[in-house]
């Protein structure tokens, strides 16, 4: 549309004249038409232009177009919507032109692309002074991650030749390697073929210094428990000028639950005295993880790489008696324990409380009980005239 906002049209009704021709029709509309409710995904979020200034631009990455408003919070960027596509209206892009510097300082701006949905994605701009400077942007000084492997892109901010710089890592599990995007940056600046609803021209593409460094971080993934921190710093080669970037890695995790329920490293799980098994689920940032019984009696197979069975058996004795479960990972310092308190051994019959007496008349009686219990046992009489039979756990007692 003539004010960029998109409608989406359809027909309800067409009216025709008197001799069937179509000269009108009933719609109705949608207006504005927001596209899809997903952030804006900029092919990069910081960009540094030397102090000449120049033209740089971002496409936004999504998989659909994407309506959106754009600012920006200084006067020496100018940024417009534009194309990469065949029709102006469908932007997928910004393009930003830089006026030179004035100042030896070095300054920041930012735009600010925000969706109809008011989801908002900042790119920042830097432009150098005129004066050699080299700085990794404050949002990117620090960074945390979790204990997997990773790689991710530092940004460097320079106007340092390329070939002048120099990186280095304290530490061996996190590897740095400098790499120049800037003929990455300037094919995407001259990709774009809109600047709102005119033809793009990229005479100023050709002149403008735009330097797109950065360091690509790999970090390897930590098997132990323990955090790990490192520093990545971009030198000149002079040594002159540097900057550091601080890294943090978490410790390796394990989590274990037991029928559901999470279990912590030195827990006692209550267990009953008749033979029972418990369901053991394991999730680990790290691969090998083994789980084992010091006792037979607790036996431990293994269903999948996370599950795992620990059968359990009757306590013949009338003590209780324990089992430690140790769970370890290979080549990692990653380890828990918890310990299974079985009760000890019960031998009764269902529904007597051992003092019951029967008294009965001449005639024949038959009762019939049912064993409860863990304990071993045997089952007799002191007299001919009151026989038994047994049958598992079944009792049948005759009278004569």
């Amino acid at each position: 549309t003539y004010n960029g906002d998109f409608y989406r049209i359809y027909v309800t009704n067409y009216t025709q004249n008197t001799s069937g021709e179509i000269i009108g029709a009933d719609i109705k509309y949608q207006t504005p038409f927001y596209g899809k409710d997903e952030a804006l995904k900029p092919s990069d979020t910081s960009l540094s232009v030397s102090s000449d200034g120049g033209q740089a631009a971002v496409v936004f990455e999504n998989n659909s177009i994407i309506p959106f408003t754009v600012k920006t919070d200084m006067g020496w960027v100018r940024a417009m919507k534009s194309s990469t596509l065949d029709y102006s209206v469908l932007t997928n892009a910004i393009i930003f032109y830089i006026d030179p510097a004035t100042t030896t300082e070095s300054e920041t701006a930012t735009v600010t692309a925000t969706t109809y949905y008011d989801k908002s994605t900042t790119i920042t701009i830097t432009r150098l002074g005129v004066a050699p400077m080299l700085s990794i942007p404050d949002d990117a000084a620090n960074k945390e991650i979790d204990a997997n492997a990773t790689e991710y892109r530092l940004p460097i901010t320079t106007n340092l030749d390329f070939n002048n710089l120099t990186v280095k890592s304290s530490a061996d599990w996190a590897t740095v390697e400098l790499v120049d995007g800037s003929s990455r940056t300037a094919a995407i600046a001259n990709s774009i073929r809109w600047i709102g609803n005119e033809p793009a021209t990229h005479s100023r593409a050709n002149t403008a210094t735009v330097r797109t460094y950065y360091a690509l971080v790999k970090v390897a993934a930590n098997v132990n428990s323990a955090e790990r921190n490192a520093s990545i710093t971009v030198s000149s080669k002079d040594g002159k000028l540097s900057a550091k970037h601080s890294l943090s890695q978490k410790g390796a995790t394990l989590s274990v639950t037991s029928n559901g329920k999470e279990v912590n490293d030195g827990d006692i799980i209550d267990i009953q005295d008749t033979e029972t098994s418990l369901n053991i689920k394991v999730e680990s940032s790290v691969d090998g993880i083994t789980i084992s019984s010091d006792k037979s009696w607790a036996e431990v197979t293994t269903d999948d790489e996370k599950s795992y069975t620990i059968k359990v058996a009757g306590n013949q004795t009338p003590d209780d008696r324990s089992a430690k479960i140790s769970i370890k990972a290979k080549n990692s310092d990653l380890a828990m324990s918890f310990t299974l308190k079985q009760a000890g051994g019960t031998l009764s019959i269902k529904d007597l409380d051992g003092s019951t007496t029967y008294y009965v008349d001449r005639d024949t009686h038959t009762y019939n009980y049912v064993i409860e219990g863990s304990l071993p046992y045997s089952v007799k009489s002191n007299a001919d005239w009151c026989s038994i039979y047994q049958s598992g756990k079944n009792l049948a007692v005759t009278v004569s």
